[in-house]
């Protein structure tokens, strides 16, 4: 099989998050065995300068901003459709990994019209909204979209819900996010959010825990990896009150790998976001047997808590704190949790078989 995904942007820095880092680690382990590609939007292409990702198998183009203001949804390249539509024919299957954007929108309907076989992702940026500019690109656009996919591929029941109220007629089949399983190191005495310094993913709290972690007495460094996106400054004022900012850390944005190897170093992943829907940092923290402290709202805690590999907690400062606390006290415990639960249900290789059933089913389907 020869399968292209399509995502709207990959970067060094993994500014797109998890759905550019989903299609990387799917191409990764579909290469093993089938053909696969990406194609997206891209400000530099040296980010694929190791042997993970030969850059025969990407093809990136510049982006450019034509709605500044909608951050991601409104970048584009004319370059992008035209060598889609040359390169179509090279390719059995077409796996778009879906946003409501000017890149993967219209090579969605490009394989609709074009009646090209292709698989949605979604991620959860699919859902019902009251802004009236998505309303009208959903009854013109994304419903047609939704309709003609022979499936798309759904993170959770929650998601399943979502997808369904923005178009009924629609077969849907459970994948989840998953991740190869990361390096071993030694463990130093770090507690590390992973995500954008922004109001909706809290990282304050954590710096609220940390403070009151650290008047207690405990030896710990507080990490934070990520972009600011509106948050850094309100972070930092907390530390500058407390006079303890040495142990508080941003690194700002950093690799994938890099990312990976300073979980794998750390104690305990810490996301105090109040909605999450299916965070790969939770999943690579896992991968790495790091445990973590998320909430209630996370798309993971269901199983965190089936599997005590980490601790649900109410989002305040005091109760992440007792989370980190309870979890210290018995890190052996919850750090082979951890493990089980990755190895159970988000093993990269064991998911992409699942992947390529489906693929299978497709390309007989559209044999008969």
């Amino acid at each position: 099989m020869r399968i292209l995904q399509v995502v709207t942007y990959i970067s060094k820095d993994s500014a797109f998050g998890g759905p550019a880092q989903v299609a990387q680690n799917i191409l990764t382990e579909l290469n093993f065995n089938e053909h696969c590609e990406i194609l997206a939007l891209s400000d530099n292409k040296a980010i694929f300068d190791h042997k993970s990702f030969p850059p025969n198998k990407f093809h990136l183009f510049r982006s450019f901003s034509l709605f500044a203001k909608i951050g991601f949804a409104g970048i584009v390249n004319i370059r992008v459709f035209l060598k889609f539509y040359r390169i179509r024919r090279n390719f059995d299957i077409f796996h778009i990994h879906l946003a409501r954007d000017l890149i993967t929108l219209p090579l969605a309907l490009m394989c609709a019209l074009l009646k090209l076989p292709y698989v949605l992702q979604c991620h959860g940026m699919i859902d019902p909204s009251n802004r009236l500019s998505a309303r009208i690109l959903d009854k013109f656009a994304t419903r047609f979209i939704m309709r003609k996919s022979f499936t798309i591929l759904s993170l959770s029941e929650e998601e399943d819900k979502n997808l369904i109220e923005v178009e009924a007629d629609i077969v849907i089949q459970r994948f989840i996010n998953a991740a190869k399983v990361g390096p071993k190191n030694d463990r130093e005495n770090r507690i590390v959010f992973v995500g954008r310094l922004s109001q909706d993913k809290r990282p304050e709290i954590l710096v609220k825990a940390g403070q009151i972690l650290l008047q207690k007495g405990h030896d710990l460094i507080f990490d934070f990896i990520g972009p600011d996106a509106g948050s850094f400054e309100e972070c930092t004022r907390y530390i500058a009150k407390s006079q303890i900012g040495v142990s508080f850390v941003f690194h700002g944005p950093l690799t994938n790998p890099e990312t990976i190897a300073f979980l794998s170093r750390s104690r305990i992943l810490v996301l105090p976001s109040p909605r999450d829907r299916f965070p790969l940092a939770v999943v690579e923290s896992l991968s790495v047997g790091t445990p973590v402290v998320i909430s209630s709202g996370n798309g993971i805690a269901p199983l965190i808590s089936e599997y005590n590999a980490g601790i649900v907690s109410p989002i305040s400062g005091e109760a992440i704190a007792d989370a980190i606390a309870c979890i210290l006290k018995d890190y052996f415990a919850y750090e082979i949790k951890a493990s089980e639960l990755f190895k159970d249900i988000f093993d990269l290789e064991s998911n992409t078989k699942k992947l390529m059933s489906i693929y299978a089913h497709i390309m007989n389907l559209e044999k008969s």
